[in-house]
């Protein structure tokens, strides 16, 4: 049974549309979850707002509280991300007039989670965003999961071992980053919220804080070896435990720019085109391919939905060759025969007319 709506708890100031918004917020960083995910929620959120009060002028006409959204103010705002709009949020933005499927998806969950909270605390009555407003189109996503190959993998890997670039504290870290995001599979914001009491080499495994809140997430014994010679260099020795694990040769926490531009110097030094994220795209479409359960996969990528997983599993080529080639109903017939002549039987007798 669905809690009634509770007029009560509902701030009487000049924009409680926003202001609910800021107690949403607020809940959000009590909940644990990552800075970087309450700042991205809160632009998201946030853009919602502007729609509604600035955009369509909705404040004015239907109500400034979100109890006056209803299901088809939500689906127009759908029909707004998908529309190219070259003045897009209120300011020219070439890189924002057309959004792609998994943006428009990234807004529409944002705004879900937001509604819904306001149901569960009794702010509205039933949230508008329901399973009639779709967000997400199956038909035009592009579902293609960029991954590097092994070859691009060593190129990597070959740059960064370098010998001048492993005497250096610097050399030595960007190694560090680069082995554990590949290794584990964590998101670039988890990677950067790893503190020095979060990272436990002798159970192979650290805590991270991210899209998902607090997980643990575990590296193999090799990776192991790599961040032992990371945090054993005497940089690092008046660290304390609460500090941010990775940090820069000023020992001030390493940012996600500062993580970029290490991308931009490996692209530059190798020739090989990729982005932070891939690398988690790697992880998981490896796995997947070495027959790693959907279930175990969601486990170790820090997935609330098991739906997001999947995706790794039906669109990874390699791991449905190996499936299928084996049991490919001209192998099994032909015992792997090359050729599948054993299945032409020979015509008896004189050849048809016309044929020669």
């Amino acid at each position: 049974m669905k809690k009634p709506c509770d007029s009560n708890k509902i701030p009487q100031e000049i924009d409680p549309f926003k202001t609910l918004i800021m107690v949403w917020l607020d809940y959000c960083r009590a909940d644990a979850l990552s800075d970087r995910t309450v700042l991205d929620y809160s632009n998201k959120v946030l853009k919602f707002w502007w729609w509604w009060h600035d955009y369509t002028r909705y404040a004015d006409k239907l109500g400034s509280h979100p109890r006056d959204v209803t299901t088809i103010e939500a689906r127009q705002f759908v029909t707004y991300l998908r529309e190219p709009n070259s003045n897009r949020w209120g300011s020219a933005c070439s890189n924002c007039s057309i959004l792609s499927p998994a943006s428009i998806n990234s807004y529409g969950n944002t705004v879900k989670v937001f509604f819904s909270w306001l149901e569960i605390q009794g702010y509205i009555p039933q949230t508008p965003f329901n399973k009639t407003v779709k967000f997400y189109n199956r038909k035009k996503a592009d579902r293609t999961i960029k991954t590097l190959d092994l070859e691009s993998v060593s190129k990597i890997l070959k740059f960064l071992t370098d010998e001048n670039k492993l005497t250096t504290f610097a050399g030595l870290r960007d190694l560090a980053t680069f082995t554990l995001l590949l290794d584990s599979g964590i998101r670039l914001g988890e990677l950067l919220s790893i503190r020095v009491c979060d990272l436990d080499l002798k159970q192979q495994k650290c805590t991270v804080n991210g899209k998902t809140g607090k997980r643990v997430a575990i590296f193999s014994d090799a990776c192991r070896k790599v961040l032992s010679d990371y945090i054993k260099h005497p940089h690092l020795k008046d660290l304390k435990p609460d500090s941010s694990l990775w940090v820069t040769v000023d020992l001030q926490p390493l940012t996600i720019s500062g993580f970029h531009s290490l991308v931009r110097r490996i692209r530059a030094g190798t020739g090989v085109k990729f982005y932070a994220h891939m690398l988690r795209h790697t992880f998981a479409s490896f796995l997947a391919q070495q027959g790693v359960s959907s279930w175990d996969l969601k486990e170790l990528l820090g997935h609330s939905s098991i739906t997001t997983t999947e995706i790794y599993v039906r669109n990874n080529i390699e791991r449905l060759s190996i499936i299928y080639r084996p049991k490919s109903p001209i192998t099994l017939i032909t015992g792997g025969n090359d050729s599948p002549k054993v299945l032409t039987k020979k015509r008896k007798g004189r050849p048809p007319k016309g044929r020669n």
